[in-house]
């Protein structure tokens, strides 16, 4: 399965948020992203465990309408740029969490050795 990160899409206003319904077969949803005209080439957002996924990406309105009919998809919702603003904050919070986690494995690490 092909998950993107942050890293690789970056979500801009006019995109739009795709949420499964719990219970949707992976396999179903990435069927259906594959049709949508980024080629499913989004963000992914796929955990083991997590009975529901996750796409933001480009879709046209027209396509946004039809997404909401599919009967797997609990909601489509377009991507607003104060929800870009807030996207981007997440990610820097994010890497802020990885950042001080590193610091303090080797922070430890440095005690350790003392």
């Amino acid at each position: 399965m092909s998950v993107g990160t942050w890293d690789d899409y970056q979500p801009r206003p006019g995109d739009y948020y795709l949420c499964t319904k719990t219970g949707t077969e992976i396999s179903t949803f990435e069927r259906y992203i594959k049709t949508v005209p980024d080629g499913g080439k989004g963000y992914q957002i796929v955990f083991d465990g997590v009975p529901f996924q996750g796409y933001m990406g480009r879709l046209t309105e027209d396509q946004a309408k039809e997404a909401r009919k599919q009967p797997f998809v609990l909601f489509v919702h377009q991507v607003t740029a104060s929800e870009e603003d807030r996207l981007a904050l997440e990610r820097d919070v994010q890497e802020a969490s990885e950042a001080r986690r590193l610091l303090s494995t080797q922070w430890s690490e440095h005690l350790s050795r003392l």
